[in-house]
């Protein structure tokens, strides 16, 4: 039997949260900031940080929102190789 790969696999959705700048409501607002956020993500980020091999598996659109949020659950060193591409939406 081999050894697993990883020690921890979460999946589920994240999302791009988008704020505007403090003061501003979002109807009036010219400019966000986008911040990744979801607890299986989350998650996976802060083990990750603590020095576990971590995957998150999740479901994200095949366009620039989703390569960005796989970029930056990925750029904490979560393994993002076993994300399913799909034309769908994000979260």
């Amino acid at each position: 039997m081999s050894e697993p790969r990883w020690d921890v696999l979460t999946f589920g959705e994240s999302m791009l949260r988008l704020t505007p700048a403090e003061g501003r409501r979002v109807e009036d607002a010219p400019t966000f900031s986008a911040t990744v956020g979801g607890t299986e993500s989350n998650v996976c980020v802060a083990l990750a940080q603590l020095g576990h091999g971590c995957v998150w598996l999740s479901a994200l659109p095949t366009n620039a929102l989703g390569r960005r949020l796989a970029h930056e659950v990925g750029a904490y060193g979560v393994d993002v190789s076993q994300v399913v591409w799909t034309g769908r939406r994000l979260g």
